[in-house]
């Protein structure tokens, strides 16, 4: 009599493994924030796996982010703010101007350097050279002598820099009703332009919040 081999319970059948089913590719989403009102740009992309972050795998030895080649950035405590070890004014510039654009808000009040931009991105045709942002204070409702105070700034980013004064944006965001305080600002500029580096992106993003 034929005897019948039991296979035991715990056994696992032996064959050719699964084949593997390729994952569905995932959405990453950058969000990058923008000085005035808050807003946010969205930037799709597809990846694969959202993995971690390349720039937390250890790969490089200076962790924080770096601008797209040809742009520098920095920030500083130029006293608009109480506290000395808060960043309040931050820079970008390009070795040239590149094209931009902008979205205003739909606001009847807006601050001084919404006036200004706008102007300013027609003058150029819509090249920008440099973008100066401070907080703390947004240079709204200051009436015709903020409009002037932010001519006036962005006049001597112009000069440090190296380009006409309609290629810089100056951008505000902070205290509504109080002017500038114009000699710490202006007093600031040389440093700020001065140490510009492309690993000044987490300073600038500090600066402006």
């Amino acid at each position: 009599e034929r005897r019948r081999l039991r296979r035991h319970p715990r056994a696992r059948a032996r064959g050719p493994p699964p084949a593997a089913v390729p994952s569905a590719p995932r959405r990453a989403w950058w969000h990058i924030p923008c000085a005035c009102h808050r807003t946010s740009l969205a930037l799709e992309g597809t990846s694969r796996v959202m993995e971690q972050p390349i720039l937390s795998r250890g790969r490089v030895s200076d962790p924080r982010p770096v601008l797209p080649a040809g742009f520098k950035a920095s920030a500083v405590h130029a006293g608009i703010r109480a506290k000395k070890s808060k960043l309040d004014m931050g820079f970008v510039v390009a070795q040239q101007a590149f094209p931009a654009a902008a979205i205003y808000t739909t606001n009847k009040l807006v601050g001084a350097h919404v006036t200004v931009c706008r102007e300013s991105l027609i003058q150029s045709g819509g090249l920008v050279r440099a973008l100066l942002v401070n907080s703390g204070n947004a240079n709204c409702s200051t009436g015709q002598e903020g409009i002037d105070d932010a001519r006036q700034v962005q006049r001597a980013v112009a000069e440090l820099v190296g380009c006409p004064p309609e290629q810089v944006l100056f951008m505000s965001t902070g205290v509504i009703g109080a002017r500038l305080p114009m000699e710490k600002l202006l007093g600031a500029l040389p440093n700020l332009v001065g140490t510009a580096s492309k690993r000044g992106l987490g300073d600038f993003a500090t600066a402006i919040m």
